[in-house]
């Protein structure tokens, strides 16, 4: 069984570029241990794509990604981020 101690040094690692409690650091830390095998990320709830975003910044780093959005506003602003054409970002509301 994990112990919560085991997991301090991704504390240390939090830093918000897009995120909103230091996911970015954290899922960066994680990837530099785990290495990743696709590059691929998938978020439900995207929002706009940036404000509060946990794949903001795997995306500009060059992964691919589905991002989910059910708000018709937010996801209007998704859209402009990503038009439909964009091979490497796909949206779904």
């Amino acid at each position: 069984m994990y112990k919560p101690e085991q997991f301090l040094w991704l504390k240390e690692r939090r830093k918000n570029v897009y995120s909103q409690f230091g996911e970015d650091g954290i899922i960066e830390a994680i990837f530099e241990r785990i290495g990743a095998a696709n590059k691929w990320c998938c978020e439900c709830g995207a929002a706009d794509g940036v404000f509060f975003s946990n794949t903001k910044r795997l995306i500009d780093a060059g992964w691919s990604a589905v991002l989910i959005e059910a708000d018709e506003k937010q996801f209007e602003k998704l859209r402009q981020l990503y038009p439909a054409d964009n091979d490497r970002v796909t949206t779904w509301q």
